[in-house]
């Protein structure tokens, strides 16, 4: 019996040894850090940066666009029979090798300044991809914001719940004792047992929302599934949480949030398509020039001799004194297209028009959203501190009570509700704070503070 109980004790030893160093081996990650990981490893704002440099791109090769071509063109036949002499222009009667070389340029003057157009446009829509991205960060940061206090909330309300068990535990002793002396009843022992069994309950529940919570930050920050980490409760002062004004919000929100600069970004490019759309009632003037020579090969054959003699004229000598060129405009004046250029500039138009609306809804739907965010924020400031008088009764009520119950002057039904009251009162408490700094981070984000603990 001796060694039983030495075994059972070494194994609880290395049973919360082993609890601390897994605990040590973890990281610590504070709000900011996760949300620092979030932003620096999540695949979607990956992949919005990836369609933000597709963009970009299409930036530079308008930008480029306005510069002159340049190409080099090199050929070479072979010619058999009766050919005609590119140098000379008359006809050969034996075969011969020629090469036709040139270099050629075409630069456009004018076009009803549409490549101008064009740069603009897809500057607003490289601007209105990179307000996606910033869109996209701020949701996920609200969603890390999110995971985290839920985190918090339920791993607080799991110590509540094992408190909540203790107190049932330490009833059920006390009960337990009273029953071998007679001053109890087996009924009230087994409604002890109830109580503390509907504690494991809780725990139960509580736990796995706790490890929902834990694999949905995990997912947001792109850990891997081994990779265990501990999260810290925020350091703050409820009570001196200052409100900021309606309209100072929504005037800052509108001029920097990134969903209103994107709708506003889209518009501009509208208004550019219905430019460039207008351009093409406009005639194009393009500049082209080019360099070229020629260069024959002849063979001179002899049946007789089972020979050949070549020209003796060398290749850069030909190059040379058969180059030629030009420089010339062309002009090209639109008069009829089937009605396509008066199509595409209604239906921009018309675009324009659309992206105007959705500006107007976006900037209307911030304004709902803050409006909202405010009184969501009233509520939960509310809540949280009529939770904090509620439990402070709560507290009284149990202690009143179970002094009672233990002297035998209240039955178990009594005790009953007044220890599922300040469970109550305890969790809503904790879901209360916890609702509260996230409301009050919602609406510091809308005013530019940044979210952090």
């Amino acid at each position: 019996m001796m060694n039983l109980h030495r075994k059972t004790i070494l194994i609880l030893i290395l049973f919360v040894l082993s609890k601390v160093l897994i605990c040590n081996g973890q990281e610590t990650i504070t709000l900011r850090k996760a949300i620092e990981k979030m932003l620096k490893d999540n695949p979607q704002i990956r992949q919005s940066v990836l369609t933000e440099s597709s963009s970009n791109l299409d930036l530079y090769k308008s930008k480029i666009s306005i510069y002159p071509n340049l190409s080099a063109n090199l050929g070479g036949n072979a010619n058999f029979g009766r050919t005609l002499d590119p140098t000379t222009n008359l006809y050969l009667d034996q075969n011969a090798i020629s090469s036709a070389d040139n270099i050629s340029s075409t630069v456009v003057l004018f076009q009803g300044h549409e490549k101008v157009h064009e740069i603009a446009q897809n500057k607003y829509l490289f601007e209105s991809d990179q307000s996606s991205t910033e869109k996209l960060k701020n949701d996920l940061t609200i969603q890390v914001v999110s995971s985290y206090l839920s985190i918090l909330s339920y791993r607080d309300q799991l110590v509540a719940s094992k408190q909540q068990k203790d107190l049932a535990l330490q009833q059920l002793d006390i009960d337990t004792k009273k029953l071998i002396v007679g001053k109890k009843v087996q009924a009230d022992t087994a409604k002890d047992s109830y109580l503390a069994s509907q504690a494991d309950i809780a725990i139960i529940n509580l736990n796995n929302q706790f490890n929902n919570s834990m694999l949905q930050l995990a997912q947001l920050m792109n850990l891997q599934s081994n990779e265990q980490f501990n999260v810290v409760e925020p350091v703050s002062d409820l009570h001196d949480f200052i409100e900021p004004n309606i309209s100072d919000l929504y005037n800052y929100a509108s001029r920097n949030l990134p969903e209103i600069k994107k709708a506003d970004y889209n518009l501009r490019a509208s208004i550019e398509q219905t430019k460039i759309a207008n351009s093409t009632y406009y005639p194009t003037l393009s500049m082209s020039g080019i360099l070229a020579s020629n260069y024959v090969y002849e063979f001179h054959y002899q049946p007789t001799l089972f020979n050949l003699q070549t020209s003796q004229v060398p290749f850069f000598y030909q190059l040379r004194d058969n180059r030629y060129g030009y420089l010339g405009l062309n002009l090209s004046i639109p008069i009829f297209n089937n009605g396509s250029a008066k199509i595409a500039v209604k239906k921009a138009k018309i675009n324009q028009e659309i992206q105007l609306i959705n500006l107007e809804i976006a900037k209307s739907q911030l304004y709902k959203v803050i409006l909202q965010s405010k009184s969501d924020l009233d509520a939960a400031k509310s809540t949280y501190f009529s939770a904090g008088r509620s439990l402070e009764l709560a507290k009284e009520i149990f202690e009143n009570m179970n002094k009672r119950y233990n002297a035998g002057n209240a039955n178990f039904t009594d005790y009953n509700q007044a220890f599922i009251q300040l469970n109550s009162a305890k969790f809503s408490l904790i879901a209360a704070k916890y609702d509260f700094i996230f409301k009050a981070k919602v609406i510091n984000f809308y005013n530019g503070t940044s979210i952090d603990f």
